[in-house]
């Protein structure tokens, strides 16, 4: 069984957008699992504003980082 914690990054200034900022897993051999993190931005928050976020995934002394997403605030259309 591996077992270890994954670690939202993101830049200074967009940690209060996204969590939670760490998460424990265990899987077994050949098993597969899905980490989720919740993004929020705030009601004042700037349309147009871009940042990036990525997983840092620790185990057993061990170290992978994922692909940076990119993430941007958009304005969607309502009534």
């Amino acid at each position: 069984q591996i077992r270890g914690e994954a670690q939202l990054l993101s830049p200074f200034g967009s940690w209060e957008l996204a969590g939670p900022w760490a998460q424990g897993f265990a899987l077994d051999p050949g098993e597969e699992t899905a980490v989720r993190y919740r993004l929020a931005a705030p009601l004042n928050a700037r349309p147009g504003g871009r940042w990036w976020a990525l997983v840092k995934i620790m185990y057993f002394g061990r170290l992978r980082y994922t692909e940076a997403v990119p993430l941007s605030i958009s304005v969607t259309g309502g009534n």
